[in-house]
């Protein structure tokens, strides 16, 4: 192979391994938001508040409070923890728009579908646990391939045969 093929082998190679490596940190970054709202979730949980598809989606004070809790110190710390859970599941419906969708006007239905697969008050808490520990297994093997690929280059000089490898891995640790 010439030496002009070498340098742009290298070239690519050294693409991929920092696209991998921006990418898990950019997992890394949203493990620890989901982490918070997985936080957010148990408090929820804790105070006995509803979520799902009857208790509405609306801003401000969660939805059914009645007026003696309105004035409860707790009704603050219910709303920080729904607060936290829509801007996790916004920024995450955000994200999956941009890598599904696209750009441009987005239909109804595709709207509908996006707000079913991101944390969101008109899921459940079991539903939303799911959602998250769904995403943060996919964070992890983001992550867990940044971590291969640089093991793999710097034992075999090359990311040759990567991709089969850990095709090959991921086929048997699903």
């Amino acid at each position: 192979i010439s030496q002009p093929a070498l340098i742009d082998k290298q070239k690519q190679e050294n693409a991929a391994i920092k696209q991998s490596y921006e990418d898990s940190l950019a997992a890394s970054a949203e493990q620890q938001q989901a982490g918070i709202a997985q936080e957010s979730l148990n408090y929820l949980e804790q105070e006995k508040i509803a979520l799902g598809p009857q208790t509405g989606n609306i801003t401000g004070i969660w939805h059914g409070a009645s007026e003696a809790l309105l004035n409860d110190h707790r009704s603050a710390e219910i709303n920080r923890a729904l607060k936290t859970l829509d801007s996790y599941g916004a920024q995450q419906k955000g994200r999956l728009r941009k890598t599904v969708i696209g750009t441009g006007p987005m239909s109804d239905a595709e709207q509908r579908i996006l707000q079913e697969v991101v944390p969101s008050r008109t899921n459940t808490i079991e539903q939303n646990r799911a959602l998250l520990s769904l995403g943060n297994a996919e964070r992890a093997r983001v992550i867990e391939l940044n971590k291969f690929l640089g093991a793999y280059r710097n034992k075999h000089g090359t990311l040759d045969g990567a991709a089969a490898q850990w095709q090959a891995f991921t086929e048997e640790n699903p």
